[in-house]
């Protein structure tokens, strides 16, 4: 007599299923509790910037602002035109 042999399934099919490993198997736990990314509606239009963006301080043009930027663990200064 054949005996069918079952495929142990968890909830929802991942992308670590049946890849070896103890991190695997982590993420694959985690993946039935947190599911996939939010990513958002598929049909919405992408964002498009401004082609003359405005500062939210003094309303004028950003072309006419400065950005000083300080580096790695220095800070950033910006600056409005006079």
């Amino acid at each position: 007599m054949f005996v069918r042999e079952r495929k142990r399934r968890l909830w929802h099919a991942t992308p670590w299923d049946g890849k070896p490993g103890l991190w695997a198997a982590w993420l694959r736990l985690v993946y039935q509790i947190e599911g996939p990314a939010q990513l958002g509606d598929p049909n919405e239009t992408p964002y498009v910037p401004a082609a003359d963006p405005k500062c939210p301080i003094c309303q004028a043009s950003m072309k006419s602002h400065r950005i000083d930027r300080g580096g790695p663990g220095k800070m950033t200064y910006f600056k409005c035109p006079a």
